[in-house]
């Protein structure tokens, strides 16, 4: 070795900065070893807490939207390496302080809804923090029980609940005061009717589902009664199946759509109460936070369940501290 290098051991002893393992012995200090890496020329003494070293890495790479082959060129290591440096990370247990809360809850699936690949969260809206969330294959209302039992179980007070329009929810939190988010409800509508309906009365409903959000209870209701008296008839009209010769309702869709808003009208207007006023009507600040989720997932495509798993539970935990 030609640049004095030559009288230093070169250990296997990884610095823990740069993660390089050409390091050497650099003397002692207080009778402790300490080394030298060639690469960085930082010093230090024997590493008894790596789990830091792999924790500031996997931020990098959860958070920092650091690809593995990215931290492999800064790092000057094989990809394989840093995968285990990444796997060896052990995270902190998800805590969160038991308090009255105003609790949003909303689902959203990692690709499609085949693979029943989703997450279950819930949302303190006061205080912004995430304070609870479950790995699902399907939205259920045993799911929504144990989210109910376990927040309870911790010492959590719900005095309101935001959430959508899955069947069976309702029956859970009936003991709650209950907003249905509006913005689901539009969905729900428009998925009946689609964008452009061709019918009138498919025409004057979206017209009326569309200005929920800047109704309020008594112009909404009086709005949707004057429609129903209108076309009463139309809603109803009947036709004969040609192959089970049994009368059927002539526009399914639309009955449809008018039985979601007649089920679900005593919970959209909610936070109209005197009571309530300080809850939301929408689930959406959920909604967005789920797209920040999945953009930074979207880093690390054909990612291993397991460790997507682990990269979404590191990235709910950081939420409540960024």
């Amino acid at each position: 070795m030609s640049n004095g290098l030559k009288s230093f051991n070169v250990l296997k002893k990884k610095c823990p900065f740069c993660l390089s393992s050409r390091t050497r012995k650099y003397g002692k200090f207080r009778n402790r070893q300490r080394y030298k890496c060639n690469d960085c020329q930082k010093t230090f003494g024997s590493v008894k807490k790596p789990q830091r070293l792999n924790l500031k890495l996997f931020n990098e790479y959860a958070l920092g939207k650091q690809t593995l082959a990215q931290l492999s060129n800064e790092l000057h290591l094989n990809p394989k390496t840093v995968q285990n440096h990444l796997d060896q990370v052990v995270l902190a247990k998800f805590k969160v302080t038991p308090r009255p809360i105003i609790l949003v809850l909303d689902a959203t699936y990692l690709g499609e809804k085949k693979a029943k690949d989703g997450v279950l969260v819930g949302k303190d809206w006061l205080t912004k923090e995430i304070v609870y969330y479950k790995f699902i294959q399907s939205e259920t209302k045993q799911v929504y029980q144990e989210c109910k039992d376990s927040l309870i179980n911790q010492g959590f007070e719900i005095l309101a609940v935001i959430v959508d329009g899955r069947p069976g929810i309702r029956n859970v939190f009936r003991d709650i005061p209950i907003q249905m988010c509006q913005f689901h409800q539009i969905q729900i509508v428009n998925r009946y009717l689609t964008k452009n309906p061709k019918l009138l009365p498919s025409k004057q409903l979206k017209t009326i589902i569309e200005d929920l959000v800047k109704s309020n209870q008594t112009g909404f209701v009086r709005r949707l009664k004057y429609w129903f008296e209108v076309n009463e008839e139309f809603i109803n009209e009947k036709t004969i199946n040609l192959e089970t010769g049994r009368s059927i309702y002539k526009h399914k869709k639309l009955r449809s759509a008018v039985n979601s808003i007649r089920n679900n009208l005593p919970y959209l207007f909610t936070y109209k109460n005197k009571e309530q006023s300080n809850i939301p009507n929408t689930t959406n600040s959920l909604v967005g936070w789920f797209a920040h989720l999945k953009k930074l997932l979207n880093c690390h495509n054909g990612l291993r369940k397991d460790r997507r798993k682990k990269v979404i539970e590191y990235i709910l935990a950081t939420r409540n501290y960024h």
